[in-house]
């Protein structure tokens, strides 16, 4: 068994599998091979197949006939319902977080903006996009609400691993980066109205980019 891996086999081939795949190194329709897996990690192919029917479970890999398990491939009318998704979760997540949200909380989220000044003076795409999904994040958490941030993370996560796969590595996100930190006073200011309005805005403006990547990458 690989040392690298530690607690149960199947949770751990999981989270090694899971990281690759958001991370772009299992690139769409990458096809995962349960032999070669497990002799990669010295294991049966029990735990490994344990790990992929978890991964199915949450849409980072599907089956298809004749090749099995591949990394899923999003289509311009799956990516939109994915947005359409992220679009109703967290509006209303961050209206809650005005009312719920604590000093602590938005402290958490500006450290996130000072990671991402920092990105984005070095002009490291890879980790402004990882910051943008924790931005995200720490904003639906802000809204006390543990059942909802999960759900919410699931869908930007795959949406991530779209953006990843269809947008440029040299585009630096100084834009996302500006619209966070208006988004963070709205939430600073307790200002339900405006922190919904500048983050429908934020939401729709990376829809329209994404989109037009992968509907180029369709033609």
């Amino acid at each position: 068994m690989n040392s690298t891996l530690s607690g149960t086999l199947s949770e751990q081939l999981y989270l090694v599998l899971r990281r690759k795949i958001l991370a772009g190194e299992y690139p769409p329709a990458y096809h995962l091979r349960e032999v070669s897996i497990a002799h990669e990690f010295q294991t049966s192919a029990t735990p490994v197949r344990e790990a992929i029917r978890r991964l199915t479970q949450e849409g980072l890999i599907e089956t298809e006939r004749y090749r099995g398990a591949v990394v899923k491939s999003y289509n311009v009318e799956e990516f939109l319902h994915l947005y359409q998704i992220r679009e109703i979760l967290e509006i209303p997540a961050a209206r809650l977080a005005v009312t719920q949200v604590t000093e602590a909380g938005i402290v958490y989220i500006q450290e996130v903006i000072d990671q991402s000044e920092e990105a984005l003076f070095a002009q490291d795409a890879q980790a402004l996009m990882s910051l943008d999904l924790t931005f995200h994040e720490r904003l639906v958490n802000a809204a006390g609400n543990p059942m909802l941030s999960g759900i919410s993370r699931g869908i930007h996560e795959k949406l991530q691993t779209i953006r990843k796969m269809t947008i440029p590595a040299s585009i630096v996100g100084d834009q996302s980066h500006a619209e966070h930190k208006r988004i963070l006073a709205d939430l600073q200011r307790r200002d339900a109205e405006a922190i919904a309005d500048h983050l429908t805005n934020h939401i729709r403006r990376n829809q329209a980019e994404v989109l037009a990547y992968l509907q180029a990458s369709e033609d």
